[in-house]
């Protein structure tokens, strides 16, 4: 488990990286791709040279419509256009916690059991209380895959739950968001791991 630090936005390189994915995404997550993350390097040494295994970074943007994205022609072109894009996907359950639940685990909301963004039906604590922190797509990817893993930007509604230490499991670089409705001047979580 990763040391973790607060700090207030502006402090280090590393919390204007956050703010800028925050203002720009409202909310972003990466697992894989960024700043050189790919499988650990023992791991990927041991694979067949056949066998290279992709990065991944995925961004999630918070209530950012197509209009928007009209706006903002650098979505289309750094994104979507070198990516993909998922123009007939759909929901379960559109709501910020059980959806970001969904995104994180691979389970519809029906069995994830995350309803709502407060307790004692949803949001962080739901989440962390029925263990579904220890099975996320950061974990398996990790365990599984031998993947290292970074996460900027808001995780779920009331997170920390009163411990601004805490870092999920699975997760090398962590880099979460406090104070979640709260553009500038707010702290962020930061832990580094340093073996994977």
């Amino acid at each position: 488990m990763p040391s973790a630090l607060v700090r207030s936005s502006g402090s280090s390189a590393a919390s204007r990286r956050v703010l800028f994915m925050v203002l720009a995404c409202s909310v972003a997550f990466f697992i894989g791709g960024l700043l050189g993350f790919a499988p650990a390097q023992e791991e990927a040494n041991a694979q067949s040279s056949t066998t290279e295994q992709p990065n991944i970074v995925f961004v999630l943007a918070d209530d950012l419509d197509y209009a928007s994205t009209q706006k903002m022609p650098e979505i289309n072109s750094l994104l979507a256009e070198q990516g993909a894009s998922f123009e007939e996907a759909f929901v379960s359950y559109p709501i910020c916690c059980p959806a970001r639940a969904t995104i994180l685990t691979g389970l519809y909301s029906h069995n994830h059991d995350v309803r709502g963004n407060k307790r004692p039906v949803g949001g962080f604590e739901k989440f962390r209380d029925e263990g579904l922190e220890e099975d996320t797509i950061a974990a398996r990817l990790q365990e599984e895959g031998g993947y290292r893993t970074a996460y900027f930007g808001t995780y779920l509604i009331g997170y920390p739950a009163g411990d601004p230490t805490h870092v999920p499991p699975g997760w090398d670089e962590w880099y979460g968001k406090l104070n979640e409705q709260k553009l500038y001047n707010y702290s962020i979580t930061e832990a580094l791991q340093l073996q994977h």
